[in-house]
């Protein structure tokens, strides 16, 4: 019963340890991201006032255009950027949902497993009070 009940925390240890490192992961990786995205705003800000004050010049009206193709690029490569991390988020709540599962089956069956080990003790009780009950009949 100690070797489960063991094992049973051996198992549930290392299933926390999954969940806490993958979720540790996934918010390095949102810091990261969320870094890389104030930088991509600084960015259109900075190009919202490049194209103020080129305002009403043809060279840099195109050069304005070019860079605003840049930034809808980069718009577009945070928005997979993005979709890959709601994926991954996605995948860890699934990870974490079926963790969660696992412990609670593994808790019924612990449980399980106590109420026969209960079970099997009172019977046992039982069984000696008769033996008991029984030699005393047949020493009288």
């Amino acid at each position: 019963m100690a070797r489960l009940k063991s094992r049973l925390d051996t198992e549930l240890e290392n299933k926390a340890k999954e969940a806490a490192e993958t979720m540790e992961r996934l918010e390095s990786e949102v810091s990261a991201l969320r870094a890389e995205l104030r930088k991509a705003k600084e960015f259109e800000e900075k190009l919202a006032k490049a194209e103020q004050a080129v305002e009403g010049l043809r060279v840099d009206v195109a050069y304005a255009r070019r860079a605003e193709e840049d930034a809808s690029r980069s718009a577009q490569e945070w928005k997979i950027k993005e979709g890959s991390l709601e994926t991954r988020l996605e995948a860890a709540s699934h990870l974490n949902k079926r963790n969660e599962e696992s412990l609670a089956s593994l808790t019924n069956s612990l449980e399980d497993c106590t109420s026969t080990l209960q079970d099997k003790q009172s019977q046992l009780l039982q069984l000696e009070d008769k033996v008991a009950a029984l030699e005393k009949e047949a020493s009288e």
